[in-house]
């Protein structure tokens, strides 16, 4: 079994890292029930529960919240690109033409209040997530939240702002921001199942395997849980 775990690459010999996430790995079967095909990155054809499943087969060997970064470029980010024909098209040309953190921090101030400034945090976010920046992370993520309120991402930038928590060192808060993000109804299920999963497993890994247990026995007998719904059984299905 892999030993997945939160952070990967040079970031683990930073100080105060988190405690490792066993058995991450193991949520994902290798045996896929839908005998769905991997197909290439871009996932063409693919209906939107497909992307989610693909992603997780092909990248179970990878640590837990790489995974949601890259799943979020695909479905989030570039998702929302694809309509911003539906803001002003001085703004919405403005956001397309900026190609580099910088530019996207300086559309992001001067456009503030608009759900594009959000999608320019978001990803800046992502950017200094993957940099192995988890302070600088969530703080971009929770200005996005502010600008991306009532949309489809809204759910996103919270979720990132939680996982940049947990992989700063603040377990707890960033637990706690896993919590929320899971009991808010207002929130796309997808992040919510998403960040029920996941607060599970990291209830699991600080010591704490009932609790582990109850959330993810929910979260696996949600209706509404799709893929992460599945991925919750398969996971307490191995802590018994």
């Amino acid at each position: 079994m892999s030993d997945n775990k939160f952070r990967k690459g040079p970031q683990n010999s930073a100080k105060n890292r988190p405690t490792r996430m066993e058995d991450v790995g193991s949520a994902i079967s290798s045996a896929d029930e839908r005998n769905v095909q991997v197909v290439d990155e871009d996932f063409e054809g693919a209906d939107f529960e497909d992307k989610v499943w693909l992603w997780w087969i092909r990248n179970r060997n990878f640590v837990i919240f790489t995974i949601v970064a890259a799943f979020v470029i695909v479905v989030g980010i570039q998702g929302y690109k694809a309509f911003s024909h539906s803001q002003k098209k001085a703004i919405a040309a403005s956001y397309m033409n900026a190609a580099n953190a910088d530019e996207l921090a300086a559309f992001a101030s001067q456009n503030a209040g608009t759900a594009l400034a959000g999608v320019a945090l978001l990803e800046n976010a992502d950017d200094a997530y993957k940099a192995g920046k988890y302070a600088e992370a969530r703080e971009l993520y929770s200005s996005a939240v502010k600008e991306l309120e009532k949309t489809v991402l809204e759910g996103r930038a919270s979720l990132g702002a939680a996982v940049s928590a947990y992989a700063s060192g603040d377990t707890q808060a960033g637990m706690d921001a896993l919590k929320a993000v899971y009991e808010d109804n207002s929130l796309a299920y997808t992040y919510k199942s998403l960040a029920g999963y996941l607060l599970g497993m990291a209830l699991k890994q600080n010591g704490k395997p009932d609790e582990a247990k109850a959330v993810l026995k929910a979260v696996s007998e949600d209706p509404m849980g799709g893929t992460f719904a599945s991925v919750a059984q398969e996971a307490l299905s191995n802590m018994d």
